[in-house]
């Protein structure tokens, strides 16, 4: 035995699948749009949710975090009054498609806990303004292997066994 509300809605269900213009059809229809609102408003929730995991806004900052997080844009700038701090649990890459250009105010330090390599595709320029200290446990020029000498070295003056001394050399390249 059907009972009579299932009857309806399956008489229901029959008219607007006919394409009834009646007041039947005109219920359907809204109870089919009622339906299709409530699965987007499902979906937009789901996607808060997402959203909400993702960006966290608080009064003293706003924390964006996911396995991957990208920003993209035809120009970024990212600008702090204080501090801006960048770290990573493993490797930092930067590639610039043309320059790269760092500058700072005052003072820049740059440390490695191993090796550190500088090199230029073409040619490397190292200046400063002030004395340049030069440090290393052996400082090798061009992959040398020969001792420098320098003002006070002693010298093999000829071929025998009188030897010399250094008095003059650069005035700007100093050594121990």
């Amino acid at each position: 035995m059907i009972s009579f509300s299932r009857f309806s809605f399956h008489a229901l269900t029959c008219i607007v699948a006919l394409g009834a213009g009646s007041a039947w059809g005109a219920q359907a229809s809204i109870e089919q749009q009622v339906g299709l609102l409530q699965q987007q408003v499902r979906t937009l929730q789901a996607q808060l949710a997402a959203l909400q995991a993702a960006v966290q806004v608080t009064p003293t900052g706003v924390t964006l975090q996911g396995p991957t997080v990208t920003i993209a844009g035809g120009v970024i700038n990212m600008q702090a009054q204080n501090n801006v701090a960048l770290r990573a649990g493993s490797n930092v890459a930067v590639q610039a498609g043309v320059d790269l250009s760092a500058s700072a105010g005052r003072n820049t330090s740059v440390q490695a806990g191993a090796n550190l390599a500088l090199r230029g595709g073409a040619g490397t320029a190292l200046q400063a303004l002030g004395p340049l200290d030069l440090k290393g446990s052996t400082i090798m020029l061009n992959g040398g292997t020969k001792p420098l000498a320098t003002v006070g070295s002693q010298v093999q003056v000829g071929s025998g066994s009188q030897t010399g001394q250094i008095v003059t050399g650069s005035p700007t390249i100093l050594g121990n």
